[in-house]
């Protein structure tokens, strides 16, 4: 599980990412064990940088009760989706916060129906192949940077 708890926990957040902020082009990683009984990275942290001008940070923890969230910060507003409950905060400049409920969705459950309905042609899967050998390399890039104590690697996914 090169990356640790990136590679089973994290990785869906690097199509989530590249999908909100385009292609990552550099990224620079730390991943440590810090209290897992096996020998396995049970904390990764990235910093990306992506083709749009967007940076990122990408967390991913086994160390510590599961949880998952996005925040995205911009000019004009914030969002902040608590995944896990269900809600989304959005917080324009200037105004008061507002929290929205999200239906709950078995993500894995869509996800896997999806997949079958694009093998039996049925529909087109969200990730194109393309999307997917990127996403592959940026995860590579991050086990990279980590092993070389963080040092910032650019990403080639031709």
């Amino acid at each position: 599980s090169p990356g640790g708890a990136l590679t089973g926990l994290g990785v869906h957040m690097i199509d989530l990412l590249t999908w909100l902020g385009g292609p990552a082009e550099r990224v620079t990683a730390f991943s440590k064990r810090r209290a897992t009984p096996v020998d396995i990275d049970d904390t990764t942290s990235a910093l990306m940088t992506f083709t749009s001008g967007a940076t990122g940070y990408l967390g991913s923890h086994f160390a510590c009760p599961y949880t998952s969230f996005l925040n995205v910060y911009g000019t004009g507003a914030n969002a902040f989706a608590g995944i896990d409950a269900n809600t989304l905060t959005l917080h324009r400049a200037g105004e008061a916060a507002e929290t929205f409920e999200i239906a709950p969705v078995d993500t894995l459950r869509a996800e896997l129906e999806e997949f079958a309905a694009a093998c039996r042609g049925e529909a087109t899967f969200r990730v194109r192949p393309e999307e997917a050998i990127h996403n592959v390399a940026v995860l590579e890039a991050i086990v990279d940077s980590a092993a070389r104590n963080a040092a910032p690697v650019e990403i080639d996914s031709a």
